[in-house]
């Protein structure tokens, strides 16, 4: 389950639908993975599940880099 605070950008936009679309398509097996903007952790969270070995995600907004730390935990 993908946790969305109200004060963070919760991933419903087609620029993430589409980021999600060529990450399917992509091999993330043992890659590594920078998430500028990482908002809620999405991207984040699917580059995990698609078997990257270790993700960095960056947010200026500190709301934002807790509800990514509580999406991946």
């Amino acid at each position: 389950m993908l946790i969305i605070n109200d004060h963070v950008f919760n991933g419903d936009h087609e620029s993430t639908y589409a980021i999600l679309d060529f990450m399917s398509q992509t091999d993330f097996k043992d890659k590594e993975v920078i998430d500028v903007g990482c908002g809620s952790g999405i991207l984040t969270v699917r580059a995990s599940e698609l078997g990257a070995k270790h993700i960095t995600a960056l947010d200026f907004d500190s709301r934002a880099v807790d509800n990514t730390r509580e999406n991946i935990e």
